[in-house]
């Protein structure tokens, strides 16, 4: 269920009016996820009148798990270390390892002593592990069997553990030292014969991923073989615990918005609803380095301020020119970009690729060209004019292709995220060749064009 306009407003005005259960008959209509959209439009005073009806209905935990991260931020600065540790209490270990991850570290340690002792030693052994990685995404509420155990044997553990497991699609198979040898899907658990042994029914060799591994790592294994789980082990194959599917669908969102804004120079914590200090706190940086970029591209056409002034016509056709180039890097900037996110394309093969976009540019921008040359000889009766169009699409489609795939490679191997400003960077590319290549061929032929 959606949240509209108008339920919006009853909520606000019943949070006003402190009218406690009239708002909790609202909140009963919806899930936890759908409460933490409410939060975006609440003042900070309402985000901390809600929070306070959901912790009497025991509904805190699950929903302040769900708030986007700079809600979250603002509403954990507004809570006691009590209500947190709360919260905390109450969530699964990887969720809760994400809500400490955003407190100031003076207050963590006030927090986790008012956890339970079980619940502080999963936390604390989460956090052992780098950040974003395998080991802070995992958990260790699954089942594993020992190889010798018999299928009606596993089906009672099942019984026995089912009620403390997050996650029973899989049953994991481990020998006598822990050491992770299999996996069991449930349905072929159900279906075998009881006195037969799980190591008979296990798929052997399995697919795993270390503690250490980097989250988006985890994600791409995940989408690539279909699992439900993916097993976590340390350096001795021992299983640790399994990464659920809604925590990778969660990365995968994290780590596609992190790069949609990173191309565009913007934060991850810039939403819709964050505040307007906080917005422009994080775009001003990126729009003074578009700003120099644009001053870049400004100081290439007042190079050329003469032959704009004897043949005014090339105004008209500036931004025809560099708007497409622009494009054409923009396309090979998100296709190369998003073969290097998913594995498909490393450092190594980066010659072969930009070489291959540099022509696919040639060939779009000869055919983009020539369909540009021809409408401007019918529209301005100047077959020259025609000319130089084709001939200045054509390099800058092509030098297009090249910065559209060589940017994002570079950074690659600089060790910097691929996407981080490439959409800044590659459009000064084409905007500073596009209007050089079409102002100096102008030049060139300006005699045919005045």
């Amino acid at each position: 269920m959606s949240v509209n306009q108008t339920q919006i407003e009853m909520l606000r005005k019943l949070l006003r009016h402190g009218a406690t259960e009239r708002v909790v008959r609202i909140l009963e209509r919806f899930r936890p996820a759908e409460i933490a959209d409410l939060y975006g439009y609440l003042s900070p005073a309402e985000q901390k009148q809600l929070t306070t009806v959901l912790f009497e209905r025991q509904l805190a935990a699950e929903t302040l798990s769900e708030l986007p991260e700079h809600i979250l931020v603002e509403l954990l600065s507004n809570l006691g270390d009590g209500r947190i540790s709360q919260i905390i209490n109450r969530l699964a270990p990887d969720d809760a390892v994400f809500v400490v991850s955003k407190l100031d570290d003076e207050r963590v340690e006030k927090i986790l002593n008012g956890l339970t002792p079980l619940q502080r030693e999963r936390i604390e052994h989460l956090r052992a592990y780098p950040a974003e990685s395998a080991g802070q995404l995992m958990t260790s509420e699954m089942i594993r069997i020992q190889e010798d155990v018999c299928a009606d044997e596993a089906i009672d553990i099942i019984r026995s553990l089912g009620s403390t497991s997050e996650f029973i699609f899989y049953i994991y198979v481990v020998n006598e030292t822990g050491t992770f040898l299999g996996v069991v899907p449930l349905r072929r658990l159900i279906v075998a014969s009881p006195d037969c042994p799980v190591k008979d029914l296990m798929v052997p060799d399995p697919i795993a991923v270390y503690a250490t591994d980097d989250q988006e790592d985890v994600a791409d294994i995940t989408a690539r073989y279909d699992l439900l789980a993916v097993p976590v082990v340390d350096d001795n194959f021992k299983l640790l615990g399994v990464v659920t599917v809604d925590d990778i669908l969660d990365v995968l969102q994290e780590e596609a918005t992190e790069d949609m804004y990173l191309m565009q120079g913007l934060s991850e914590e810039d939403r819709v609803y964050a505040p307007v200090t906080h917005s422009v706190k994080k775009r001003f940086p990126w729009m003074i380095l578009n700003l120099l970029t644009a001053f870049l591209a400004a100081y290439v056409v007042g190079l050329f301020e003469k032959s704009i002034s004897e043949v005014v016509v090339l105004a008209t056709f500036m931004p025809v020119v560099a708007g497409m180039g622009g494009n054409g890097g923009t396309q090979t900037l998100t296709v190369v970009t998003r073969g290097i996110a998913l594995g498909e394309l490393d450092y190594n093969d980066g010659m072969s690729a930009v070489l291959k976009q540099v022509g696919i540019g040639i060939i779009v921008g000869a055919g983009i060209g020539l369909l540009t040359g021809l409408v401007a000889w019918a529209w301005k009766g100047m077959p020259f004019l025609g000319l130089v169009l084709f001939l200045s699409m054509l390099v800058n489609m092509s030098i297009a292709g090249l910065a559209g795939a060589a940017v994002p490679l570079m950074l690659k191997a600089l060790r910097m995220d691929p996407a981080m400003g490439s959409g800044v960077l590659v459009t000064t590319f084409t905007d500073v060749s596009g209007f050089l290549a079409f102002l100096g061929l102008a030049t060139v032929f300006i005699e045919y064009l005045v």
